[in-house]
């Protein structure tokens, strides 16, 4: 169901929110008095055809997956946002659960809710702490339930709200009808699933009472979270024993860098190949997108790519699948390889070196990346030039769908071989996408363009194992190696680390690493992207720029009715009335975005679980893995003023944010959390046991790692100019290389602080 059909499906929902807007005119009909409740207390509503989720009553398809009423027919769309829960085997693991409220609209007495809304934790046979959830009530007039830890995967529950709750009146909250029919056994007429429905909630109240649940219960569902680490765990398996690096140092290809002799270090190419899960685009005739640049588009075509983009370029759009092109996950790790990538790697060597084995640091980028970003910090790592440790390489790859024409064209695709690359998310480029990564147009590829990385980065360090100018760990046949990832490499390198372990997830040591080393990662990727200052309005506006958001906004103004006329025709109309009254267009974009944002945004997240850092934290928490996290932290805040004094003051990382007040597991602060990690704030040595630790950095800002091109807060609020300040900035860079270099060159058990004016002393308070 698209996003136009279903607008029309909520305005019969929620008529009377409706008549409110001041574009009522535009819309028919509110509440008749047939239809007022005679009890008037507010209630959650409880339809067997339309339940809030999560509730495991969907948890009954064939193949292991939920099964939403919308997978009735044969052809289902999961790139839709409504429907991508029938490709999972649970719920979220840490996404908010939303109950909206029914009936008089009294405000809810928040006090009532402690201890009237409850989780009970199934397999334990005991309730989660009041300290493990905050409950609230939304403007929306939705109860809202947060997780301030991650739930464990493939884990069931019982949610459940009591008449505890009351208004600020005093008035409890009631039993919805069907729920009250359901709690007394009866069938409802016409729901076949009754029996079930009838079951779960006798078994849910029936557990909640052993445990001192007492007062009614007038709401519950049992939920199971989605299983995570088996179709990793099946996609590891899967790397070849005998992958390597495609050539021996004498076939290495010499790259010529900027610099000429003066250049610290040297750099080399070659390749490896590796096994690749998704569709992967070649050409004109199998793909088209609008930034096809050598074979130019017609108008007409131009409005076809984006009236049917999926359709456009569907491998595009693709995710892991098993043979039969099922859904992968706990039930079925059968997944299915769709080729072999071979993907160009860099090598950063001492300057001379001459192929003798070193030890090696694999270096991973962000978000609009590429390999080559390692180069503006590995002089740090290769050369040691008389500081402690020992001379080492340092090797990168593109992510999925990164690479820059101005050197290899890494993993970018030229679609018509004019040499230019349309497929990119790398930012050296002109056609620069970072959606063709984070493809919120389609939350399994989304997932699955995470999932591929972190196999990639698997891969690359299996391949070292068997790579003759890569240094063995001692007494072992596999390389010894660290890791290093920035931005969205140190989110990706989380998952990486996580899947190296070797203790229950049966990793074996060919994937060790000696250090794990994460500058400026975050868990909760849906709420980072919609709370970053940097990515949120482009988040936004790519979701409201939409086709089914257009069409949604054109059927609303009368320009398009979806059984009469074409989706071409739908949006040329739009584009059309925009140059008439862009103001109108605009207002109504807001409208229908704040519809459906909220289911939009948890169908998202519920999906990308299985590809975000947040349920990947247990193994290497709980390890003798060290580990080293870098957090921008600023000193002033988030950019607000009078707290920041512009031109003097650096603000918190506006890219991958710390926390998000209201959110408690989005941002870098909770991964520090789950990761375990403790403050340092300045030289640390460890003699008899790992470091786990965080630096949080008062100076520059997110990019700070690797060069200072954030100086401090600008009229905006904003990170703004370094001019002036590029000495400061260089010692903050200084000083965060040199912590992740003498952190790798110890085997993690010491970190020089160089400048410790530029740590953060004081440890920030948990956000809820």
């Amino acid at each position: 169901m698209r996003l136009y059909t279903y607008i029309g499906n909520i305005m019969n929902i929620k008529k009377l929110h409706y008549c409110l807007l001041p574009f009522a005119a535009l819309l028919t009909g509110c509440f008749d008095d047939s239809e007022l409740e005679v009890d008037t207390r507010q209630y959650i509503t409880y339809d067997l055809k339309a339940l809030h989720y999560p509730n495991d009553l969907y948890l009954t398809g064939s193949d292991g997956t939920i099964e939403l009423p919308s997978e009735s027919t044969d052809e289902v769309d999961y790139q839709n946002y409504e429907n991508v829960y029938g490709a999972l085997d649970g719920w979220s693991t840490g996404y908010k659960i939303r109950l909206p409220l029914s009936g008089v609209e009294t405000d809810i007495d928040e006090g009532t809710l402690a201890g009237n809304i409850v989780v009970y934790d199934v397999a334990a046979g005991k309730l989660l702490g009041e300290d493990k959830f905050i409950s609230r009530v939304s403007a929306e007039r939705e109860i809202e339930i947060l997780p301030t830890e991650v739930l464990p995967e493939s884990t069931s529950y019982i949610l459940a709200v009591t008449a505890g709750v009351k208004d600020l009146d005093g008035v409890p909250l009631r039993k919805d009808y069907n729920y009250e029919q359901l709690a007394q056994g009866k069938v409802l007429d016409g729901e076949a699933s009754s029996s079930d429905a009838i079951a779960q909630i006798a078994q849910n109240e029936s557990l909640l009472k052993q445990v001192g649940v007492t007062n009614e219960v007038v709401y519950s569902a049992a939920f199971t979270t989605q299983s995570i680490m088996p179709v990793m765990e099946a996609g590891r398996a899967l790397i070849p024993d005998d992958i390597a690096l495609n050539d021996s140092f004498s076939h290495l290809t010499e790259i010529a860098v900027g610099g000429g002799g003066l250049s610290k270090y040297d750099t080399y190419g070659t390749t490896v190949t590796l096994p690749y899960y998704l569709e992967s685009p070649t050409s004109v005739n199998d793909c088209k997108v609008l930034t096809l640049s050598g074979t130019q588009l017609t108008e007409e075509e131009k409005l076809a790519v984006r009236a049917d983009p999926i359709g456009s370029c569907p491998a595009l759009y693709s995710w892991w699948e098993d043979s039969a092109k099922g859904f992968v996950h706990g039930g079925n790790t059968a997944l299915t390889k769709k080729s072999d990538q071979t993907v160009p790697v860099v090598i950063y060597a001492p300057k001379g070196w001459d192929g003798t084995p070193l030890p090696a640091a694999i270096f991973v980028h962000g978000i609009t990346g590429w390999k080559e970003s390692a180069a503006t910090m590995v002089a740090s790592i290769t050369s040691r030039d008389g500081k402690k440790g020992r001379d080492r390489l340092v090797i990168a790859i593109d992510q999925p769908l990164h690479g820059s024409t101005k050197t290899d064209g890494g993993r970018g695709v030229d679609l018509d071989g004019d040499g230019i690359l349309d497929i990119t998310a790398t930012s050296t480029d002109e056609f620069e996408n970072k959606s063709v990564y984070l493809n919120l147009s389609s939350p399994l590829t989304l997932r699955d363009n995470q999932r591929q990385a972190v196999l990639d980065q698997l891969a690359l360090r299996k391949a070292l194992n068997n790579t003759s100018f890569i240094e063995k760990r001692v007494g072992t046949d596999n390389a010894e190696v660290s890791l290093i990832g920035h931005s969205l490499g140190g989110i990706v390198s989380t998952m990486v680390s996580e899947m190296s372990q070797n203790d229950s997830s049966k990793a074996g040591d060919e994937f060790k690493f000696t250090t794990v080393n994460l500058a400026v990662p975050g868990m909760g990727l849906t709420d980072i992207m919609l709370n970053s200052p940097l990515l949120s309005g482009e988040v936004v506006s790519e979701i409201k720029a939409s086709t089914d958001v257009q069409l949604a906004v054109a059927s609303m103004l009368g320009l398009y009715d979806e059984s009469t006329d074409t989706p071409q025709e739908g949006l040329a109309a739009i584009d059309a009335y925009r140059l008439e009254d862009e103001e109108k267009v605009v207002k109504f974009e807001n409208i229908v975005y704040d519809m459906v944002a909220p289911a939009l945004l948890q169908a998202t997240q519920t999906t990308v679980d299985g590809g975000d850092p947040a349920n990947f934290t247990t193994e290497q928490a709980n390890s003798a893995q060290p580990i080293l996290l870098l957090e921008a932290v600023g000193n002033c805040g988030d950019g607000s003023t009078p707290e920041c004094e512009v031109g003097v003051e650096y603000i918190s990382d506006n890219v991958v944010v710390n926390s998000v007040e209201g959110i408690p597991l989005t941002g870098t602060e909770p991964l520090i959390t789950h990761l375990g990690l403790d403050a340092i704030t300045a030289d640390i040595t460890m003699s008899t046991d790992v470091i786990k630790g965080v630096i949080r950095v008062k100076s520059g800002g997110h990019g700070t790692y690797l060069f200072p091109y954030e100086g401090p807060v600008n009229e905006d609020g904003v990170p703004g100019s370094v001019n002036g300040h590029m000495g400061y900035l260089n010692e903050s860079m200084a000083m965060q290389q040199e912590a992740v270099a003498s952190f790798i060159n110890s085997d993690g058990e010491y970190v020089n602080i160089i400048n410790p004016v530029h740590v953060e002393g004081e440890v920030p308070p948990p956000v809820n």
